[in-house]
């Protein structure tokens, strides 16, 4: 994910998974980039994501970044998405 956010100092917190009958792990949570960019200053705090992998033995394969919030107004997707998945954040 932190490749997918172009920020190798990103912090995580909050992480909550759940796991499909078809291997597919989807996990949700927040997360604290630093940036100087406009979009951040006005939503400085943790942001809400959610994405989705399988694993290859002990690898992570097939990553996808479903959600991120951006900005505020981008977060009730997020919010719903991981509700429906029985993560609510």
């Amino acid at each position: 994910m932190q490749k997918s956010l172009k920020i190798s100092d990103a912090l995580f917190a909050g992480l909550r998974t759940v796991s499909s009958s078809s291997g597919i792990i989807y996990v949700c949570g927040w997360v604290r980039a630093r940036s100087d960019a406009y979009d951040y200053a006005r939503y400085p705090n943790n942001r809400p994501f959610a994405a989705r992998f399988t694993l290859g033995g002990d690898k992570i394969q097939h990553f996808r970044l479903i959600h991120f919030a951006g900005v505020k107004i981008e977060a009730s997707a997020v919010y719903i998405y991981c509700a429906q998945r029985g993560m609510p954040l």
